[in-house]
């Protein structure tokens, strides 16, 4: 029977946008007895030695900036899965990051002589959007002038996810009561052939593929009345940068599921003395000096088109488009 032994797992994604920075870190084991019995142990998956987690920041010309000592943190829940919950141990941090420096993670337990140890550059917030170039978005032309999102590249990001997230009022017909309400269009993942900022990036989809993913979204309802907000400081949309390094895009590559039968699925990280995978990503909103708004002709096709004039209607009085 073969002895118990046990792996360093860590999970990081720092992000400089996140008030806070947490780093999860458990252990993979390998012992005698039932596997998923084990995994639902507190003890065969969380250290009962003590760990010593901390990030330490680097310049450019490799000096150390700063050193931060993370604190262990049992204030968020785990979900209910095949591992333990609802208890876990996180190690967490408060401090700002620095875009321009580059942190290293060592994670030490007590009595281990090799500390398990990543390293990541971080990725700064997208400055230059060049499309849309205005507040309003027209999203209603044919396909031969699809609706256009460009921006430049920003160091460190391989990978970038772009996001039009859509308010919209939801109001009952019987109380009047209304509630403020959310979708998020999520456009093709777009992947960067350099890392290195200042390079041209953009999806070009058909504007009225937004009117039909409201279809696969909202059902008519005819207690309801929808409608969007108006311009009075009350933005239609926002838009989302989600931005991911190398690691992260590799990480994500490999672990996608393989369709040959007999074929081991991969495994990557880029830890050493350990598995799991510490880099960095950044999730931005976005939006022009006024907020993004639905232009005319596309309000017309919200309220009228074939994808939507079920869904939406128009709260002003005056409109031919109002909410009976």
């Amino acid at each position: 029977m073969a002895d118990y032994k046990e792996t360093i797992v860590v999970y990081g994604l720092l992000d400089p946008n996140d008030a806070v920075h947490y780093i999860k870190i458990n252990k993979a084991f390998l012992g005698p007895g039932n596997a998923l019995t084990m995994a639902q142990n507190y003890d065969s998956v969380n250290f009962k030695n003590k760990l010593t987690v901390q990030l330490q920041a680097f310049d450019n010309n490799g000096y150390l900036v700063t050193t931060l000592l993370l604190k262990a943190d049992s204030s968020v829940p785990k979900s209910p899965g095949l591992f333990s919950y609802p208890k876990q141990i996180l190690y967490s941090t408060k401090a700002k990051l620095d875009t321009s420096l580059i942190y290293n993670l060592t994670v030490t337990e007590a009595g281990n002589p090799l500390p398990v140890t990543g390293s990541t550059a971080l990725i700064g917030g997208i400055q230059n959007v060049m499309q849309p170039s205005g507040s309003y978005l027209t999203l209603s032309k044919p396909d031969s002038v699809p609706f256009t999102v460009s921006w430049q590249s920003v160091n460190n990001a391989k990978v970038y996810g772009v996001t039009l997230r859509f308010y919209y009022v939801e109001q009952d017909k019987v109380s009047g009561n209304s509630v403020n309400k959310q979708l998020d269009w999520v456009l093709p993942t777009q992947v960067a052939t350099y890392t290195q900022a200042g390079n041209t990036m953009q999806i070009s989809v058909p504007g009225r593929s937004f009117y039909q993913f409201l279809a696969t979204q909202l059902s008519p309802d005819p207690t309801k009345r929808r409608f969007i907000r108006q311009k009075v400081n009350n933005r239609n949309f926002d838009l989302i940068f989600t931005t991911g390094s190398q690691d992260l895009y590799t990480y994500i590559q490999i672990s996608q599921p393989s369709t040959a039968i007999t074929q081991n699925p991969p495994q990557y990280s880029d830890l050493k003395n350990g598995i799991g995978l510490f880099t960095s990503r950044n999730m931005q909103i976005y939006s022009s000096s006024y907020g993004y708004y639905l232009a005319g002709s596309s309000v017309d096709s919200l309220y009228a088109g074939q994808f939507t004039s079920n869904l939406f209607c128009d709260s002003i009085p005056t409109s031919p488009y109002y909410c009976n």
